[in-house]
């Protein structure tokens, strides 16, 4: 603890200047959204800034304090999984990418992440990490992505055994989707991939496994609670996938 007081004491300048620069994009972005403006690259900016600042802040803190070994060993492992979900699936097309911040409006539901359009990246592609599907693409900027992670309303087509659904909640720990066709018979323990149905995300990417099922207050709709392993709260890095190598 005394690590970082001494930290802040010493970069006082730094963190007030911080600061200030955080509550006037936030002040900007709001009132640009109230407004329905999109300066698309003044967005960019501003997480490139926070980008930044947050390295900085990061480096010197993980560096000085000793209580930060754990940490520091949880992001190389993190990386090392990375690097082995490429080696392993060696058709695919990824992008690494490092997180910058939650978004400025909806916070702990959409993630900012360090590359844009200039990387290839486009809207609808998915963000993974080892543990599983984590999200996907909102919105894209030049150098900047939102990634809304699946704890939100994303709506994404997923199958169970060859048996399609709709993600499209998140309760208590656990993803739920909806079956198209109700009186399907889902299994407890069977794997949940996306899936192919309408074209906008790639196919065949682990979500969870099925937990249970229950069926809703109208005695129509069964969902699904699907358990996943990806921790939504603590996320350091992500991989997006931007094609299967094929095309």
């Amino acid at each position: 603890m005394n690590y970082k007081k001494n930290f802040f004491k010493k970069n006082k300048a730094l963190v007030i200047l911080f600061s200030v620069i955080i509550l006037f994009f936030l002040v900007l972005s709001i009132y640009l959204n109230h407004y329905d403006v999109n300066f698309s690259y003044l967005r960019d900016g501003y997480y490139r800034v926070i980008s930044f600042f947050s390295r900085k802040v990061d480096v010197n803190y993980d560096y000085v304090s000793k209580g930060n070994i754990e940490v520091l060993q949880k992001r190389v492992n993190e990386l090392e999984k990375m690097l082995g979900f490429k080696q392993t699936n060696s058709t695919l097309e990824v992008v690494n990418c490092n997180i910058v911040s939650y978004s400025m409006l909806d916070l702990f539901d959409t993630l900012v992440i360090n590359k844009g359009s200039r990387d290839g990246l486009k809207v609808n592609m998915l963000a993974i990490n080892d543990a599983g599907v984590v999200g996907v693409i909102s919105k894209v900027y030049k150098n900047t992505s939102e990634v809304k992670l699946l704890t939100a309303d994303v709506n994404i087509p997923v199958k169970i055994n060859g048996v399609n659904a709709i993600l499209n909640d998140y309760s208590d720990g656990y993803l739920i989707a909806s079956l198209i066709n109700s009186k399907e018979n889902i299994e407890k323990g069977a794997i949940v991939v996306t899936s192919e149905v309408g074209g906008m995300y790639m196919a065949n990417m682990k979500v969870g496994v099925v937990e249970d099922f229950y069926i809703d207050e109208v005695g129509v709709e069964k969902n699904i609670k699907i358990k996943t392993d990806v921790d939504f709260y603590n996320l350091n890095y992500l991989s997006i996938l931007v094609g299967n190598g094929n095309g």
